[in-house]
Parts: structure tokens; sequence; C-alpha cells
């Protein structure tokens, strides 16, 4: 199979193939990185403000 020179042009397809989803993916996953942090600050900050009226009206 190694030996194989179809096997070896179906490999160096895969592999650019592979390659071009990673470098199209990358910019996707940081900014879903992004989005999930900024989402995650503002509902912390929700919390905290909501326990802080919670408290205020006791």
């Amino acid at each position: 199979l190694l030996s194989s020179p179809k096997f070896h042009q179906f490999a160096a397809k895969t592999h650019h193939h592979v390659n071009n989803i990673s470098k199209k993916a990358t910019p996707m996953l940081s900014e879903s990185t992004n989005r999930a942090s900024i989402f995650a600050k503002a509902f912390k900050e929700t919390i905290i403000k909501e326990s802080e009226n919670l408290a205020k009206r006791k």
C-alpha cells in the first residue's frame, strides 16, 4: 500500500483538504472563543447586579 503511487496521491489530496479546512476554521474558532468570553463576563456581571438588587430589597 505504501509503495502505491495512487495511495500517495490520495494521501496528498487528503492532507491538502484537511489543511484548507483547518485554515478556514481557525478564525471561526477564535471568534467563538471571544464571543464565549464576552458572554461569560456579561453573565457574571448580570448575576452580581441582580444579587446586589436582591440584597437591597431585603
